[in-house]
């Protein structure tokens, strides 16, 4: 997420932008025990013999939040910009 932030802040120059995107980032993580219990995901990669999950952040399209779930817990594993190559994203997760 400091990433993300930084890398907003440099390019728009705006710290309330900065700002905006990461929340909205959260925002989205913090409804995802809503999602698994109202919708059925579909597995996108299998790593170390996990199923990993995604959510496109709603507000902001450009990321999906890829996770996995273990003993009733969300585990984040990554905040992917879907603008990148999805084989690099495999190449990360591995």
């Amino acid at each position: 997420m400091d990433n993300i932030y930084d890398y907003y802040k440099e390019k728009k120059k705006s710290l309330q932008a900065a700002g905006n995107v990461v929340n909205d980032i959260l925002d989205e993580i913090e409804n995802l025990p809503d999602y698994l219990s109202v919708i059925s995901l579909q597995p996108i990669y299998k790593a170390k013999g996990v199923d990993l999950f995604s959510v496109v952040a709603s507000k902001r399209k450009n990321y999906k939040v890829i996770f996995f779930v273990a003993q009733n817990m969300i585990n984040i594993v990554s905040i992917w910009d879907c603008r990148q190559s999805p084989d690099k994203m495999k190449e990360i997760l591995r």
